[in-house]
């Protein structure tokens, strides 16, 4: 099965992929709070703050900018210690595939890696905020998305997996 972040790609989503989700970002009380889904098992975890590094912003802008004006996709890597979900790094998935309005990966040759957090794709449409496909077909608890022109953090959304935009610092 592919995952399929686009307007077009209703229908993909068979029920088999989110039992893979590693992170789910929920609303809890009045923070935010992280379930950590491996392998059937769900851990509860508090966080406070989502961190990324400089590098890595840096890093998904500028591939973004590179698959213009088709979408680009990679996937965020990082570590949640003492209510901090840090993002420290990208990968980029297996054989994915980018069109204008469109961009897919199969997810079954992911490695099993929880360090794999969330994903990050562009809209070179400008619009930042995540479609209805992209919220049906996001992986892990973040969803990242560049917008067009892909110059700086106002080219830069980050949501949960119901849409709600999340917070977030960077740090160098």
């Amino acid at each position: 099965m592919n995952i399929s972040v686009s307007n077009r790609a209703r229908g993909l989503y068979d029920g088999r992929f989110w039992s893979c989700s590693r992170i789910k970002l929920v609303r809890h009380y009045d923070r935010d709070a992280v379930i950590m889904i491996l392998f059937g098992r769900a851990k509860k975890v508090a966080a406070t703050r989502l961190v990324f590094q400089s590098s890595v912003v840096e890093g998904l802008l500028a591939y973004s900018k590179s698959f213009h004006p088709q979408e680009g996709i990679l996937l965020l890597k990082g570590k949640i210690t003492k209510g901090v979900i840090s993002v420290t790094g990208l990968g980029i998935p297996p054989m994915s595939e980018h069109a204008e309005d469109a961009v897919s990966f199969p997810t079954f040759m992911l490695p099993i890696d929880t360090a794999f957090i969330g994903i990050v794709h562009s809209h070179p449409s400008g619009e930042l905020r995540p479609s209805e496909a992209d919220l049906e077909n996001t992986f892990g608890g973040i969803m990242a998305i560049a917008a067009y022109p892909y110059e700086s953090l106002k080219d830069l959304g980050i949501f949960d997996r119901e849409g709600n935009r999340v917070p977030f610092e960077v740090v160098s």
